[in-house]
């Protein structure tokens, strides 16, 4: 259906003689087109991988137009005017609110391990193509900001018990991080 969609807004591109814009959706659809062969479905290629590969050509735009040089003006008007013309084919992304829901819904069992590199690979399988990666990574690091400021509140001391390696203790440093101790015992680590 995507690629479909695509293979028609280039043929009114080219019935509108829009050769910037032919050239643009082209661009997308031959990426689509080589997905497909990739993955061995040349005929139905499925919209979720049709998406894959327009945000990946987008991603590649994106990066054309950062890194072009600021002096080479028309350059930089081509890329934002491709990069334009490909957002308009480009799957709606979920928001941070719903990126949150989504993560408080399903993935509580990761969160609770506060593991910030172990929620990310749980949680990317999930919403690859659907959220942006760096709202995705915004949302786990508010998610698992509470911990660390407790932890922050706290130094950590040494102790070494008859003989053994030393242990880490959380001794409180704050307010709130007292506050927290009075109802937790220290942990030893």
């Amino acid at each position: 259906m995507k690629l479909k969609e695509l293979q028609d807004a280039m043929i009114a591109a080219m019935k509108a003689k829009d050769k910037f814009r032919k050239d643009a959706i082209s661009a997308l659809v031959s990426a689509v087109k080589k997905k497909g062969i990739d993955n061995g479905c040349r005929d139905n290629i499925p919209d979720e991988m049709a998406n894959e590969a327009i945000l990946k050509e987008i991603k590649s735009v994106k990066e054309q137009i950062d890194t072009c040089p600021a002096d080479r003006t028309e350059l930089l008007e081509e890329y934002k005017k491709r990069y334009e013309i490909m957002s308009e084919f480009a799957p709606k992304m979920l928001s941070a609110e719903e990126v949150k829901a989504i993560l408080e819904e399903k993935f509580t069992d990761v969160l609770a391990t506060k593991n910030k590199g172990q929620i990310m690979k749980a949680v990317m399988g999930e919403l690859k193509g659907k959220a942006d990666g760096k709202v995705i990574n915004q949302v786990v690091a508010e998610l698992t900001k509470y911990v660390r400021c407790i932890i922050s509140d706290f130094e950590i001391h040494h102790q070494t018990a008859s003989g053994r390696s030393p242990k880490a203790v959380f001794v409180p440093t704050s307010p709130v991080a007292s506050l927290f101790s009075a109802f937790h015992e220290p942990q030893l680590c």
